[in-house]
């Protein structure tokens, strides 16, 4: 009987190190700063999925400034759901162990009084753009 408690309480306490149910193979972000000082940006990610099935991921972003936020794959659009630190993502179909999916997101950001560069002027004719490869992920599990 003393043994089992002492296995017990160790099956119970030890760590275990879970295995990723996704891998971010490639993720490109574009960032367009508009004249009016908006930021339009578009997410271009690649995601292996490594235990599945999953519906879904969470896209871990300050929501509170964002609009117009959509998402596609494979040029159909996706339910996004909107919540308060993060946007939920349908997949078109669950997502096997093994799947490639490639995903499209866009969004509007403004922040309210915030301090943009001096070379943001109202009058700029065209907006400027940036691309950021390898960007750090932030994504952050599947659904």
């Amino acid at each position: 009987m003393k043994k089992s408690v002492i296995i017990l309480f160790f099956l119970l306490f030890s760590s275990v190190q879970a295995q990723p149910e996704f891998v971010v193979q490639e993720e490109t972000v574009e960032a367009t700063i508009n004249s009016d000082a908006t930021v339009d940006i578009l997410y271009h990610f690649t995601i292996k999925t490594t235990e599945g099935p999953q519906r879904g991921i969470y896209l871990s972003i300050p929501t509170g400034s964002i609009s117009n936020y959509a998402a596609s794959q494979s040029g159909q659009s996706l339910k996004v759901e909107r919540e308060r630190y993060r946007l939920k993502i349908w997949f078109s179909k669950k997502a096997q162990s093994g799947d490639i999916t490639e995903l499209e997101l866009s969004h509007s950001y403004c922040q309210k009084g915030a301090a943009f560069p001096k070379w943001i002027h109202p009058l700029q004719q065209k907006p400027r753009e940036w691309r950021m490869e390898k960007h750090s992920s932030t994504l952050r599990e599947l659904i």
